[in-house]
């Protein structure tokens, strides 16, 4: 088939054996390649589509760009890298709150109020959506957001090269397989890089059980003015003094409010009595009621697989895993996503490389039937890597027999940003700044008098007689 290469909506002529297009399962797709143009100018950000006759192999937008000029010509040749829709996820940030919605509720919502006005639309949906329990997105790049719903349910995602956000399990997404007169070559392998039958979560605090009438310490004695209380406070506490309880509109922030009786912070244990108000002494009851927090750990693990790994091995079996999410503060919500973290991990997979000249996408799942290699088995398509040689289009293809483990590229974001290092808490005030202007004219007239410039007389100044404040002096006598 022939291909095709717009930028812009406008077709160029792609220098042979420089198109390169890597298709990749929740994260970015890209594409490099040459033109030679005599005319045309390109910018960073105009969109690009690559057809392979009729089928759209790539779409996205230019990242960077390059060229150079042949001596004596006017013929430039351009070398452009692109970034396929999935970048938009990565420059937009999300501050959102989600308890009890199932994926496609979640992803309808953020398409709605972040990427509807980028072109993007909800695409297919091909599975029952799980429910999410807790998920807290404090202004973190919307594919991390996407990222957490992957590894909590394993439902996959993607934006086409349509713009339009997929949703989909390993086994919803199906298409034709491949037999051996389909494959050009095959290599099979297997690794442990990321295995793990044990997994660890070191989610945030979770709410403790509501802790009624507590005293809190040290006891009112006429001069303190700081209490404390067994456990940090999760939210605003009741107050009661000698048994009345305490107008909740005088418990205040502390740092942040002015003029209240008391003041509180979240995951503080100080209760601080404002300074104009009276010591509390000997003979007064104070009492706190609230809601604590306390750390939560969860604990996962899959018997049969560290029974397997014991029966091989010997030893304890045991391939531990462990992951941060403090945004995390429900205790079974931490136990879910460490489920779905684990049965991303328990698996050693077979890695299946192969080449066809047959179109495939990431996330699709493929059946190999190879009398050669003697499978019949699915697979999940996790990468796909285009190049054109001499006109024609070869696949080279990373086939899973389990689920996706991400890219290298999502694997060392993980290293250096996690969904939990912006947490806004409620206590904690926000400031965002906004630049506005306007244009304005205004109408009228005034009238401007003109006068001759002063200056000093050339008969009158400066004269010894004339000049301000200052007296003739004749003789001046200096003592003998």
């Amino acid at each position: 088939m022939a291909i095709t290469v717009t930028i812009d909506g406008n077709s160029v002529g792609l220098l042979s054996g420089s198109l390169n297009i890597n298709d990749n399962i929740n994260d970015r797709s890209t594409a490099n390649f040459a033109i030679q143009t005599t005319s045309g100018v390109y910018s960073i950000g105009e969109e690009v589509i690559i057809l392979d006759g009729a089928t759209r192999i790539f779409g996205g937008t230019i990242e960077n760009l390059s060229y150079f000029i042949y001596k004596g010509t006017t013929l430039k040749e351009y070398s452009i890298q692109c970034i396929d829709y999935n970048q938009i996820t990565d420059r937009l940030r999300i501050a959102q709150t989600y308890a009890n919605q199932t994926v496609t509720e979640i992803v309808t919502d953020i398409i709605s109020k972040y990427l509807s006005a980028e072109g993007i639309s909800l695409g297919t949906v091909t599975t029952t959506s799980p429910v999410i329990l807790q998920a807290n997105f404090n202004y973190i790049q919307i594919s991390d957001a996407l990222r957490y719903l992957q590894d909590a349910t394993q439902v996959n995602w993607n934006i086409d090269y349509n713009k339009n956000l997929n949703l989909f399990f390993r086994a919803d997404n199906t298409a034709t397989g491949f037999v051996d007169a389909d494959m050009l070559d095959l290599v099979i392998s297997e690794n442990r890089n990321q295995y793990r039958n044990t997994q660890w979560l070191k989610a945030g605090d979770g709410t403790t059980e509501i802790q009624t009438l507590e005293k809190p310490t040290p006891e009112p004695d006429g001069v303190s003015k700081t209490f404390l209380v067994r456990f940090p406070l999760a939210k605003k506490p009741s107050l009661f003094v000698n048994s009345i309880a305490v107008t909740d509109s005088e418990i205040g922030i502390n740092g942040l409010d002015r003029g209240k009786q008391w003041y509180w912070n979240k995951g503080k244990k100080e209760i601080v009595q404002d300074d104009l108000e009276r010591n509390l002494t000997s003979s007064d009851v104070l009492e706190i009621t609230y809601n604590g927090l306390v750390p939560v750990l969860a604990k996962v693990e899959n018997v049969t697989e560290v029974a397997s790994r014991q029966a091989i091995e010997g030893g304890t079996g045991i391939y531990e895993g462990f992951e941060k999410r403090v945004a995390l503060s429900d205790k079974v919500a931490a136990i879910k996503y460490a489920e779905g973290l684990l049965a991303k991990f328990d698996e050693i997979p077979e890695i299946l490389t192969l080449r066809t000249k047959t179109f495939k996408q990431a996330g699709q799942v493929i059946n190999i039937n190879s009398t050669t290699y003697s499978k019949n088995e699915d697979y999940l398509i996790e990468n796909v890597n285009i190049t054109e040689e001499a006109g024609t289009l070869y696949y080279d293809m990373q086939l899973l027999s389990g689920e996706s483990f991400g890219s290298w590229v999502e694997f060392f974001r993980k290293l250096v940003v996690t969904a939990d290092d912006f947490i806004i808490q409620e206590n904690e005030v926000v400031i965002q700044a906004h630049s506005d202007s306007e244009a304005r004219s205004r109408d009228g007239s005034t009238n401007v008098k003109t006068f001759n410039a002063l200056f000093p007389s050339d008969t009158l100044y400066p004269s010894d007689t004339l000049y301000p404040n200052t007296a003739i002096v004749t003789e001046v006598d200096i003592g003998e």
